[in-house]
């Protein structure tokens, strides 16, 4: 259910130009975003464009000859002010750097009738084809019949994919859990949710995506899935590029979402709305063998609500727009235990799926509250018609509270373990800015955009009290799984002080014990107890960077644009990790401990540290593991688009990247010294190619098809796991002689578990992992093909082919 309240001006046309007309209701996006485009401007490193183009041609209506020195002129409530290109003497034209929106195009020549075409909308990095019929003067009082076509293909493009506009958005309920931008991919062909709580395009994983906000590339820099999300009704378009993009993108063996927020306009605009799915029903849940605690998820409520205001500053000149809207999605986790039936013979009766009847004799519900602060701000600055600067911020600060939920989304499963194995606090969300600037050089034959960008992004687990436990004492207590499958009432279960108070009930000692003939009714398998089962710790990631793009427009047996650019980022990841009590043990079915996970080192000259065993005073255990890593990254593209005869399109580029990844020099290596051990240095070479024919001439119709390849770019949690000289400690231990049989972590080393000699092991090199010096990188090659036609203004009927294949 959404309640929605608009503010928009009363219906005027821009300018007062009365061939506009309409009224602005929401503010059309980005006039910003154009003028201030950097176009293809991307910001960090991945090149995404925040405008589209529309380009075309002007014939005389009687004899279809090319109308030279014609006046085209560009309006839209999208845009500030106006833009005017004049045709050439093939009576081309194209008009660049035009924010996404639906526009009026004005054709004005001496001898000739003005002609207006109303209604052509402009997509995000996408070139609109139009042919534009004049009236000569002489013919005046005769009937010509004008047919004004609405092109909607992209016919200069090999390009898959789509794009979501503001006004779908707010027809369509997309997301499950959130109204977030990214929640609108699984909308286009080919895009479908993936494993890692992302989205998969063709094949690729979420974390082989890249995604961009108004060109600031907003990846997670650790893990190379989503860092920012924002809510929907900030958002103008959502364009998804599922394959076939040209050398100006990069940083990606799959696609790319690219997103732009609204702007300002030369009206007042606003809303003020409300949003809220109030409940979900309940899921079945189903118990397999070896489980007796299972879990249903649920919705209790999805809410949100905000204001966003828009407007001009100086009409025409200086644009504002600023919105705020906290989200909060809130779930309800039911723990239930659930006894197995037995037949006579002391075995689990399973139903015709082999899964075991049972039935529910207790439950407890946990809730898990995820609460988000949307924020959203833009300037745009129209210097002239030639030149423009924008500035933007946005962020989703978000904590997660109540049963973990990690990066991805996931609810972690209460199935695995007592409660202080589950219950967490989860900080984490991005703050964004950036500024862009876009100009015209040369009468229009030169563009030039340049943006300048940050992203810091946080993410931190936070340990919480569980039933009067605080959560000091939990951050102390290990994690130890109890590895194999146990009876729910074992002692070392339920003597945890951890374990769900209704565990505890009478109701469940009667049901759970054994039964006499040796079934076990309430089977539990690597069962958790203690404290948190995941790596605690905070983490800031940081990327800085920038971009420069040249555009030059030429006639040369055809018309061409070369574009050619450079951009360049450095990304940060400092993180502090540390497991619950210091370690995380396995209790092994042999009988023994295992220092499951644990961090070490064996350096004397770090004070601080206890060693693991007062024997061996060479040997130490971290609590904590401190390190800061880098990747450096530096791409180039150059691409020409050819247009032959206003029919066919051949497209060749070819994209390099460098990436370097190390670490931080004040990171120590094992034995205390600063790691300067080699980093992972690649340089990748992406060459693409693509022809497209339009069988109509009108920009109604495309065949194409296009080579590509595309580099994996490495995020920096790699770096941070094998370059940061980070290194495990495992050793096992003996649950029999303990000098606090409560606690696992008291016991006795037992020697040579290793092999003679090997009483502790260490994993991870001392100075950072050694690396190849001729390591290539992943890539994958793309073919793709297909036909489009359009049957009636935005129906197109097409046939579209992919081919991947990795090397």
């Amino acid at each position: 259910m959404s309640l929605q309240a608009e503010l928009a001006p009363d219906a005027a046309g821009l300018r007062g130009e009365p061939i506009l007309g309409g009224s602005m209701r929401f503010g059309n996006i980005i006039g910003l975003v154009t003028a201030g485009a950097a176009s293809f401007l991307l910001a960090l490193p991945a090149l995404a464009q925040t405008t589209g183009s529309l380009s075309g041609q002007v014939v005389d209506a009687n004899s279809q000859q090319p109308v030279g020195d014609a006046v085209v002129i560009a309006q839209s409530p999208a845009l500030q002010g106006e833009q005017t290109v004049v045709t050439d003497t093939t009576g081309a034209f194209e008009i660049t750097l035009l924010p996404a929106g639906t526009y009026t195009l004005t054709v004005q020549r001496e001898g000739f009738q003005p002609f207006t075409q109303q209604g052509l909308t402009v997509r995000l990095d996408r070139t609109i084809r139009v042919k534009l019929s004049l009236v000569p003067d002489a013919l005046k009082e005769q009937a010509i019949e004008i047919v004004a076509q609405r092109p909607s293909i992209a016919v200069t493009s090999t390009q898959q994919g789509g794009s979501i506009s503001k006004e779908q958005m707010s027809l369509v309920p997309y997301g499950r859990n959130a109204r977030t931008f990214d929640q609108v991919a699984t909308a286009i062909p080919g895009v479908q949710p993936d494993a890692n709580g992302g989205f998969a395009m063709n094949g690729s994983g979420s974390p082989e995506q890249n995604y961009i906000i108004d060109g600031v590339n907003v990846s997670d820099p650790g893990f190379g899935t989503l860092g920012t999300t924002l809510i929907q009704d900030f958002v103008q378009e959502v364009e998804i590029k599922t394959g076939g993009y040209q050398a100006e993108y990069g940083r990606a063996t799959g696609g790319i979402i690219n997103v732009v927020t609204k702007s300002g306009s030369n009206e007042f605009h606003g809303s003020v709305f409300v949003n809220w799915s109030p409940f979900e029903a309940t899921r079945k849940q189903i118990n397999t063998l070896g489980a007796s605690i299972g879990t249903q998820v649920s919705q209790r409520y999805n809410l949100d609500f905000g204001a966003e205001l828009g407007g001009p500053i100086i009409k025409d000149k200086l644009w504002f727009f600023a919105g705020v809207a906290p989200q909060f999605v809130s779930r309800n986790i039911a723990r239930t235990i659930n006894v197995e039936e037995s037949n006579p013979t002391g075995q689990a009766v399973l139903d015709s799926n082999g899964n075991p009847l049972t039935k529910e004799i207790a439950r407890k519900t946990y809730t898990s509250t995820q609460t988000s602060y949307n924020l959203s701000g833009k300037l745009t600055y129209l210097l002239n018609e030639n030149h423009s600067v924008a500035l933007a911020a946005y962020g989703n600060p978000t904590n997660n509270n109540g049963v973990y939920v990690d990066n991805y989304g996931f609810v972690s499963s209460p199935a695995t373990g007592n409660e202080g194995t589950f219950l967490q606090n989860h900080e984490l969300g991005a703050v964004d800015t950036s500024l862009r600037y876009s100009g015209k050089l040369f009468n229009k034959t030169m563009l030039v955009e340049a943006t300048a960008a940050y992203h810091r992004q946080r993410d931190n687990e936070v340990p919480v009290g569980v039933d009067g436990v605080s959560a000091a004492a939990v951050a102390n207590t290990p994690n130890v799984n109890l590895r194999g499958t146990r009876n729910l009432l074992d002692p070392l279960i339920q003597s945890d002080p951890l374990v769900p108070d209704y565990q505890k009930s009478a109701a469940v000692q009667a049901a759970c014990a054994i039964q006499p003939n040796g079934f076990d009714p309430c089977p539990v398998t690597n069962y958790g107890t203690g404290g948190a089962a995941i790596l605690l710790g905070t983490r800031t990631l940081d990327r800085i960077g920038g971009v420069l793009k040249l555009s030059n427009f030429v006639e040369l047996a055809g018309h061409h644009q070369f574009k050619y650019g450079i951009d360049g980022s450095r990304d940060s990841f400092n993180q502090t990790k540390t497991y619950a009590g210091g370690a995380a043990l396995r209790l092994l079915t042999s009988g023994t401990i295992q220092y499951f996970r644990a961090f070490g080192h064996a350096d004397p000259s770090r004070p601080g540290q206890a060693a693991v065993n007062p024997a061996d005073p060479n040997r130490f255990q971290d609590d904590t593991v401190s390190a800061v890593t880098h990747n450096t990254s530096v791409a180039f593209f150059v691409q020409d688009t050819w247009n032959v005869l206003d029919r066919v399109v051949l497209d060749i580029g070819v994209r390099g990247e460098k990436q370097l990844m190390y670490a931080d020099s004040k990171t120590l290596d094992a034995n205390g010294n600063p790691v300067n051990g080699a980093g992972i240095n690649l340089t990748n070479v992406m060459p693409r190619v693509g022809l497209v024919y339009d069988f109509t001439g009108r920009g109604l119709s495309k065949v194409y098809g296009s080579y590509g390849r595309f580099y994996e770019y490495i995020p920096l949690d790699l770096a941070d796991r094998a370059l940061s000289a980070e290194q495990s400690l495992d050793l096992r231990k003996d649950p029999n002689n303990c000098s606090n049989p409560a606690d696992l972590r008291t016991c006795a080393i037992i020697p040579n578990a290793f092999g003679a000699g090997r009483t502790f092991a260490f994993t991870g090199g001392a100075a950072g992992t050694s690396v190849d010096p001729h390591l290539q990188g992943q890539y994958t090659d793309e073919y793709l093909g297909g036909v489009q036609y359009q049957v009636y203004r935005d129906i197109t009927l097409g046939v579209d082919y992919v081919h991947k294949q990795i090397g």
